[in-house]
């Protein structure tokens, strides 16, 4: 049986391309495994002006989870869940360009100063 890629989903090929892409980012950015009790829902964790921020990615759906540790300082910041911290990035019906150009757009907004 096959399944077909829903319309507002993106293609697989697109996925497998967005978590190179992705895991190139984590390796830039020096991720490092998650610290203890978040490590099975996020496995990467980076450090950026805000804090610790840790990461999933999902090849089935092709979005990055995302959570910040610090919620009080991350809240003030940007729009992520005020109560859990949460800032997910969901692209839909992408390419794999398009929908890392929209992370990092979010994203390197909170990160680090390159050294």
């Amino acid at each position: 049986m096959t399944t077909r890629t829903k319309p507002w989903q993106m293609l697989k090929a697109e996925r497998v391309k967005l978590q190179k892409l992705f895991t190139a980012w984590l390796t830039a950015h020096e991720a490092k495994p998650t610290r203890k009790g978040w490590e099975h829902m996020y496995p990467w964790e980076v450090e950026t002006t805000l804090g610790p921020y840790v990461l999933n990615f999902s090849v089935d759906y092709g979005t990055i989870f995302g959570r910040f540790l610090d919620v009080d300082k991350a809240r003030l910041h940007v729009p992520c869940n005020p109560y859990s911290g949460k800032y997910n990035c969901h692209f839909g019906r992408a390419t794999a360009a398009e929908a890392f150009a929209q992370f990092s757009h979010a994203v390197n907004r909170f990160m680090p100063a390159e050294r």
